[in-house]
């Protein structure tokens, strides 16, 4: 756990800079954004439990994974085994927010079978990449980091993720625009 928790540290407090940032001056009291209170609060759990690293452990990937997103479905492939690990039909309002905060959500809804385990991870949005890496400003896409670092952590996943071009990523955006047309249901309009 403390690999996980040493390699992500610096995406806690990414939102809280904009806070800090907005203050009048250094001398000003400024209220503190729940969000903030949350962060100091997992900070005070867990700064001392496993914040370390070993420089000389050279461990192989457990699993690759490749993951795509599309207006109104997700997939994650597991390469090697070409199996698909997550295949998920988008809400309405999930379909409608930006590719990176699809991408994210298809992150944190593809690690959801996943534990104790390094995992090499794919993607062709490097602003996912960035956020997975070091968080977000924004506070919608910092949430959904903060749940990954969350799960990575509390099920002892060392992630690693990394952009790839669109053209090596072909197979997860297949499965990422699979319709599952079982997957329906009748809205009030219709009674």
């Amino acid at each position: 756990m403390g690999t996980v928790l040493g390699r992500f540290t610096h995406i806690m407090t990414r939102h809280c800079q904009i806070t800090v940032a907005g203050a009048g001056n250094w001398d000003t009291k400024h209220p503190l954004h729940s969000y903030c209170l949350s962060e100091i609060q997992f900070w005070l759990e867990h700064l001392n439990h496993g914040n370390h690293k070993c420089c000389f452990n050279s461990v192989q990937h457990s699993k690759n994974n490749f993951s795509d997103a599309s207006h109104y479905a997700c997939g994650d492939l597991v390469k090697g085994g070409h199996e698909i690990a997550c295949h998920k039909m988008f809400k309405p309002e999930e379909g409608g927010c930006s590719s990176t905060h699809r991408e994210l959500f298809t992150i944190l809804c593809s690690l959801g079978n996943l534990f104790d385990s390094r995992i090499k991870w794919y993607t062709d949005n490097q602003v996912t990449t960035k956020i997975v890496e070091v968080g977000s400003m924004k506070l919608t896409l910092q949430t959904l980091a903060y749940k990954i670092f969350s799960y990575c952590l509390a099920h002892n996943i060392d992630l690693h993720i990394q952009w790839i071009p669109k053209e090596l990523n072909t197979q997860a955006d297949f499965i990422s625009k699979l319709r599952d047309c079982n997957d329906w249901q009748g809205t009030r309009d219709v009674f």
